[in-house]
C-alpha cells in the first residue's frame, strides 16, 4: 500500500511544482504535458492526445481551450473528418517548450537525487510494466 501512497505524493508534488513554475503563464500541469506532446506530434487530433495520456476527451478539450485562449495552440478542422479538430502549436506554444524542458530537467535533478542510474532504469522499467498492466484494467 505504500507504493500507491508514494505515487500519490509524487503526482501531487509534481503538479504543485509545475503549477508554481508556470503560474506567470497560467499554465497548469496538464497544459504543460500537452505542449510537450504536441512538440513531437504537432497537428494531431484531440482524441490522439486523450488516448496517449489515457484521459477522457473532455479533459483534453478543456486544456486545449485554455491553451487556445492563451495563444499557445491553434485548432483546425481535419480536412478528412470535419467533426475532428487537429491541434497545432502556435509560435507562443513552441516558445514555451524549451522552458518546459528546462523545468523537466530541474524536476529530474530534484526527484532523482541519490538514485543510481541502474536503480532509475529498473524503476522506469517497472513503472512502465505497471502502467501497461493498468491500461488493460477496465
Amino acid at each position: 500500500m505504500y507504493f500507491i501512497r508514494d505515487l500519490s505524493i509524487i503526482v501531487r508534488k509534481t503538479r504543485a511544482f509545475v503549477d508554481k513554475k508556470f503560474s506567470d503563464k497560467r499554465l497548469g500541469f496538464a497544459e504543460q504535458l500537452i505542449i510537450g506532446y504536441l512538440h513531437f506530434n504537432d497537428g494531431c487530433a484531440q482524441a490522439e492526445i486523450a488516448n496517449y495520456f489515457l484521459v477522457d476527451r473532455g479533459s483534453i478539450a478543456k486544456s486545449i481551450d485554455k491553451l487556445q485562449k492563451l495563444g499557445c495552440v491553434k485548432r483546425k478542422a481535419n480536412p478528412e473528418n470535419h467533426r475532428e479538430n487537429m491541434i497545432f502549436l502556435s509560435g507562443e506554444g513552441n516558445d514555451l517548450y524549451p522552458q518546459a524542458k528546462t523545468l523537466q530537467k530541474e524536476w529530474e535533478r530534484i526527484a532523482y537525487k541519490g538514485i543510481s542510474k541502474k536503480d532509475l532504469e529498473i524503476a522506469n522499467k517497472t513503472l512502465g510494466i505497471i502502467a501497461q498492466n493498468m491500461e488493460n484494467l477496465e
